[in-house]
């Protein structure tokens, strides 16, 4: 069945005389990472880059929490281990994943395990603190704020 071009156009404007639909919001995208043994989240909007197995060399440091440097797409990144900055233990070990922060100084967090992605509904009015997946409590890590911890 064909249209007529008078029908078209009446189509046409009834679609400029209705209301626009509410703009959809964007699902809020978080990893969940293990660390020390506990579950945990990261914004993906956080987030420059994630890499697997990414070699972590020792420098020598008294800097708390500090496991080595990474060359990760040609930049020398300072690595810290999360579970150090999580108060998980006392001593930095590299982790087989490293997350990399976004901001204009990259660092690279190390941490345990990835267990996944998952896409929720936006926050209404601000950043979300702790989430529920499948039954579990996550506390969403906050990396801008380890930043200036670290």
């Amino acid at each position: 069945m064909s249209l007529t071009p008078d029908a078209l156009r009446a189509a046409f404007d009834r679609e400029f005389g209705e209301p626009h639909p509410p703009e959809a919001r964007d699902k809020y995208a978080l990893i969940l990472v293990g660390v020390g043994g506990e579950r945990y989240a990261i914004a993906v909007d956080a987030i420059s880059a994630i890499q697997i197995d990414a070699r972590v060399g020792p420098v020598p440091s008294t800097e708390r929490g500090l496991c080595g440097l990474a060359t990760v797409r040609n930049a020398i990144l300072p690595v810290y281990d999360l579970g150090v900055a999580l108060g998980h233990r006392a001593q930095a070990v590299a982790g087989r994943w490293i997350v990399i922060a976004r901001g204009d100084v990259p660092i690279a967090w190390s941490f345990d395990t990835m267990e996944g992605q998952i896409r929720i509904e936006p926050p209404e009015g601000g950043a979300v603190s702790t989430i529920d997946v499948a039954g579990v409590p996550r506390r969403v890590i906050d990396l801008e704020e380890l930043r200036h911890a670290a």
